[in-house]
């Protein structure tokens, strides 16, 4: 199963140096019967960009073969709404941590059916932050990652000013937090592989 973790720099710097993302349970984002049934049939063609090739934005560069049909495509559109939750979830790791530079970071890590544990979540929960949430049972080894997504420089600006609100709001109910959240989400995450770890680090 694809799922995609929620990190920070710092975060990562951590992982890469212990050669895995670790404690376990881990948060992570994921296509649920959940997610699937909050988002219906209306997912099909709704995606929110485009990229070619040789882009390194995320829409398109799941590390898979260009979706054929609608089914796929339907997929490809859930898949980036996991992703998209996931960097949303980075927004709120960014409030805890003041300290860390202002870049969202989301891996993307294949990892068994059985390690995954879907979240139940409570009737007043917001279906955009539970839906595709799910726990790891076990740490994730650096082999399972199949791609890093993150920031480019120029959403610095729009990803502090999503996290200070976030911080303010305490995560959520503050009129201020959706506008910054939804500005933030204009930025589109770049696309890494796994041996550019270290340059993004640096």
């Amino acid at each position: 199963m694809r799922v995609y973790l929620p990190l920070t720099l710092p975060a990562l710097a951590a992982a890469y140096g212990a050669g895995e993302l670790a404690p376990a349970p881990l948060d992570a984002y994921a296509v649920t019967p959940a997610l699937r049934a909050w988002l219906g049939e209306d997912t099909v063609g709704a995606a929110t960009g485009t990229a070619d090739a040789n882009s390194r934005t995320s829409v398109g560069k799941q590390g898979k073969k260009p979706p054929k049909g609608a089914e796929a495509a339907r997929e490809e559109e859930l898949e980036y709404e996991a992703l998209t939750a996931a960097a949303r979830a980075s927004v709120g790791l960014l409030a805890e941590d003041a300290s860390a530079r202002p870049v969202r970071v989301v891996v993307a890590a294949e990892v068994p059916d059985s390690a995954v544990e879907p979240v139940e979540a409570g009737p007043e929960a917001d279906p955009a932050e539970t839906a595709g949430l799910v726990k790891l049972r076990g740490t994730v080894p650096l082999t399972k990652i199949a791609a890093v997504h993150a920031d480019a420089e120029e959403a610095t600006e729009a990803v502090a000013a999503a996290a200070t609100a976030w911080r303010a709001a305490d995560g959520r109910g503050d009129a201020s937090f959706p506008p910054a959240l939804e500005e933030v989400e204009d930025h589109e995450l770049l696309w890494y592989a796994t041996q550019e770890i270290p340059d993004l680090l640096s």
